[in-house]
């Protein structure tokens, strides 16, 4: 048995020009330019070589079917004269393990697809069944297509690769039909990924199709820029021998990532946030229209944020909120809702806030919290925004219906307060207000559970009482109830009587991944026996002088993982970046910059 690999390329060259192949095996000239194997010219400025790449004679095998593993590197040399121009990028390398039937005289031709300058760097290896009771001459071939990211670019454990195209069988351009799903070829944790697809289909057969990358952690998909591929014919006669199509491996290389996407118009909202008015109906010209795919969604399958008004404290809580998902969801199908007249019933932060969710779960590209900022305003500290966005929300709510807030209801608190006044010896009761963090201090306090237990604790105040004149109280806070998600602001900001102005609280403070305060208040400790709060995210503050200035970004465990969110950059993060490393030094030092600001907990 022989087999041959007929190896094809494509490159435009020149009427002066002509392509060689170099490569590992001696038919290639063991990767010498002078014994290299000229490649001859056919139509569509594809160019072609026959390499005998195995040979075995019947009686070299004692069994039937044998299985030869053939290993074979090669580049691709394109020559202007006596000028060798070498192809770029890495070796193409290809491993092949052939089934083949050692009784029978005949020939085999395997045909390989390549692409000039591909940078694909792991392909693996491919078994091919070359046995004639495996094909008939009506069967198709099985079609090889392996396909990669630059480095650093959609892992698998991210990202789904599909091949969608014209025929039916591939989808008839629609991910709604039974296109291709392509198989990571790569090790789970490459930070360069490699993909196949066996694809039934005949050589004399001719078919466009195109990639389309696909994020598993939103919903957003790309399809790859440029021309469409075409599966092209190859207009092969099958062996008299097995009486069926040559198998052909594709090498299609990169997928094209387009340069720019057109973005959806940008809605302006205008409204009156008391009255419910707005107006959805008006939108920016398309000038300047186009955006690039996200670096950060190609890498890890996660949106960033824009910073355009130095927002990063609004991005950071933006981001926090769109991880929790119920509130999300809530969010979303609250602005998607019509009223009797069939109108958009929600307000204009609510509709602007849910815009901003739907391009981080549906978009691959950056979206800005411009309007959102806009509306609201700029708040100094993502604590403040935060304030101000569930004052807007739960307003808007109200307006448009008497049911329960259960956007808000996740994280909301009903905090009282209780002041005991001496040596008058009596108490006030203050009623449950609703706030969507618990404000902690930091000045003085180790940990998380000292400064929550001085959040329970009496703290002594001066007040004034009318007819007595300044008296000594006590001022004691609880909580009614624990919410699903618990939101904590850690007090870093005090006033300096000396500099006169706010200043940052660098001390270091700890806090923990799991968090029980229920075993911290007696009267809860029933209700939620056995149930604790997990890490979810982290909003840190970096710099020294103030937290109304600095950078503001976010930590968030989504999949798994730890990612951050720091504006329009996702990276993928560690525990000990996350949590540890914002703890802040124990040194009052010019590297202690670093440190946690808002903190939110999960309930199991």
């Amino acid at each position: 048995m022989v087999v041959h690999i007929r190896f094809r390329v494509h490159y435009g060259a020149g009427p002066s020009q002509h392509m060689c192949m170099v490569g590992s095996l001696p038919v290639l000239g063991s990767w010498s330019l002078d014994a290299c194997r000229p490649m001859t010219a056919i139509e569509g400025g594809w160019w072609e070589a026959d390499v005998p790449v195995f040979s075995r004679n019947s009686n070299e095998a004692a069994c039937q079917d044998a299985r030869t593993i053939v290993e074979v590197g090669y580049k691709y040399v394109l020559f202007s004269g006596a000028a060798a121009r070498w192809e770029s990028g890495k070796d193409h390398h290809i491993s092949l393990s052939l089934i083949q039937n050692t009784t029978m005289e005949c020939e085999e031709q395997i045909i390989i697809v390549d692409t000039w300058g591909t940078l694909i760097g792991h392909v693996p290896r491919c078994t091919l069944d070359l046995r004639p009771c495996h094909g008939t001459p009506s069967s198709s071939v099985n079609t090889l297509y392996m396909i990669g990211g630059p480095e650093c670019m959609f892992p698998s454990e991210t990202h789904r690769m599909l091949l969608v195209g014209e025929d039916t069988r591939t989808g008839a351009w629609s991910l709604d039909g039974p296109c291709v799903e392509m198989t990571p070829c790569a090790p789970l944790g490459s930070y360069q990924c490699t993909w196949m697809a066996n694809i039934p289909w005949r050589p004399d057969e001719a078919s466009a199709y195109k990639y389309v990358l696909c994020s598993k952690r939103n919903k957003a998909v790309l399809w790859e820029g440029g021309v469409n591929r075409t599966m092209l014919s190859t207009n092969t006669t099958p062996r008299s021998e097995t009486g069926r199509f040559p198998p052909v491996l594709h090498m299609e290389g990169l997928f094209r990532v387009p340069e720019t996407l057109r973005a959806p118009p940008d809605t302006i909202v205008t409204s009156d946030a008391h009255t419910g008015s707005h107006d959805h109906d008006y939108t920016l010209p398309e000038k300047n229209n186009f955006r690039v795919p996200s670096r950060s969604w190609l890498a890890h399958g996660y949106v960033g944020m824009i910073n355009t008004f130095a927002n990063c404290s609004i991005n950071a809580v933006v981001q926090m909120l769109y991880h929790m998902v119920p509130f999300r969801d809530t969010i979303i199908s609250r602005a998607e809702a019509k009223n009797e007249s069939g109108l958009l019933s929600a307000g204009p932060v609510t509709l602007q806030l849910a815009a901003i969710f739907k391009e981080l779960r549906d978009g691959c590209v950056a979206p800005s919290a411009r309007r959102l900022v806009t509306t609201i305003g700029l708040a100094e500290d993502p604590h403040e925004f935060l304030g101000l966005l569930c004052y807007y929300i739960r307003d808007e709510h109200v307006a448009h219906t008497t049911e329960p807030d259960t956007a808000l209801s996740l994280f909301q608190m009903e905090q009282s307060y209780t002041t005991r006044y001496e040596p008058a010896n009596f108490e006030r009761l203050y009623p449950e207000e609703k706030v969507c963090s618990l404000s902690l201090v930091v000045e003085g306090l180790p940990d998380l559970k000292s400064s929550f237990l001085h959040y329970l604790a009496p703290t002594p105040v001066d007040l004034s009482l009318d007819g007595v004149g300044p008296v000594q109280a006590h001022q004691t806070s609880s909580l009614s109830a624990l919410p699903s998600v618990l939101v904590i602001h850690l007090k870093r900001s005090q006033y300096d009587p000396v500099a006169h102005k706010e200043v940052k609280v660098t001390q270091r403070f700890v806090y923990p991944t799991t968090f029980d305060p229920a075993s911290l208040m007696p009267e809860m400790q029933q209700e939620h026996k056995g149930r604790r709060y997990q890490l979810f995210a982290v909003i840190a503050h970096s710099g020294v002088s103030s937290v109304a200035s600095g950078h503001y970004y976010t930590f968030i465990h989504a999949h798994g993982a730890w990612y951050k969110f720091d504006d329009e950059h996702v990276t993928l993060s560690v525990q000990s970046e996350a949590v540890q490393a914002n703890f802040g030094s124990m040194f009052d030092d010019q590297n202690n910059t670093t440190h946690a600001y808002m903190l939110v907990y999960k309930m199991d």
